[in-house]
């Protein structure tokens, strides 16, 4: 990553590379969060494990027998106060404030909803494997890296859209420049064809034994070209739903009470979504 905004995580969130820190992560319902999450236990271990699972569709799940005392971390996942890591546009417009607790590019590029083009347009996975330090030494790993949310896009958008500077641009940030090779050497229908492939659009639920894939996604043959180690025994355990949620959609022109919100991300240009705690019962 670019030792500036390296050096502005590091003094403003540095928990992320502190060895005393411990958290309980927040798994959210896609493959970009999954990755991201294995990323981050193939790098620490010791000091995280997936102790909730957030389905925009239900609500927060919590993991049987975690240590509830350890602080959360969101993973893909934008709340307006908790710790997180994401890449989602949360500012509309000033004096609009945003979480400080969020390691976010849009939030250190004092992104918001007027320009709304310039966003991070990248995924959360590639933000996590450069805080990492992570390094992709093959074709298809770099190629799989792109995949979540769509992170190839940009590149193939009409030479005039400004999402294709904005990608190079943050592809560079993270130090991973050298991606935009793989993205004019293979095309853009060969990265809609490994997408489809590898069923990286599937939702991810829980069920009895954990958390698991809609489709069927091979994590395995996966973990292998990104090259970090397969663990499957991280999704396991018996999750159950401790506050139940609902999601709905708002007009960017209207004030919110984020802190009344468990997620929050401007999603179009004239569109935020958020989440909210409802009665369990």
């Amino acid at each position: 990553m670019r030792r500036d905004y390296l050096e502005r995580i590091k003094k403003e969130n540095g928990w992320i590379f502190d060895k005393d820190f411990k958290a309980n992560l927040i798994c959210t319902d896609d493959a970009d969060s999954v990755l991201s999450c294995f990323m981050l236990l193939h790098y620490y271990p010791e000091r995280f494990e997936i102790g909730y699972f957030y389905d925009f569709r239900d609500g927060l799940y919590m993991k049987l027998g975690i240590n509830e005392d350890l602080p959360m971390v969101g993973v893909d996942l934008s709340h307006p106060t908790i710790k997180c890591i994401s890449n989602h546009l949360t500012k509309m417009f000033p004096p609009d404030t945003v979480n400080k607790n969020d390691i976010n590019l849009n939030i250190i590029d004092n992104n918001d909803a007027r320009n709304y083009f310039a966003k991070y347009n990248l995924n959360t996975f590639l933000l996590v494997s450069s805080l990492c330090g992570h390094e992709f030494d093959n074709d298809i790993g770099k190629v799989i890296a792109l995949l979540p949310d769509s992170a190839y896009k940009p590149r193939f958008q009409p030479i005039q859209y400004q999402d294709r500077d904005v990608q190079e641009k943050y592809l560079y940030i993270l130090g991973y420049g050298n991606m935009l090779d793989v993205l004019d050497k293979y095309g853009r229908d060969k990265f809609i064809r490994a997408q489809n492939a590898l069923n990286i659009y599937s939702k991810v639920w829980v069920t009895d034994t954990g958390i698991e894939f809609v489709e069927n996604v091979d994590l395995e043959v996966i973990c292998k070209y990104i090259g970090i180690n397969y663990n499957p025994s991280i999704l396991e355990g018996l999750f159950y739903l401790t506050e139940k949620h609902r999601s709905s959609t708002g007009k960017i022109d209207k004030m919110y009470d984020k802190e009344d919100y468990f997620s929050f991300a401007i999603t179009r240009q004239n569109q935020v979504k958020y989440s909210y705690r409802v009665d369990l019962r």
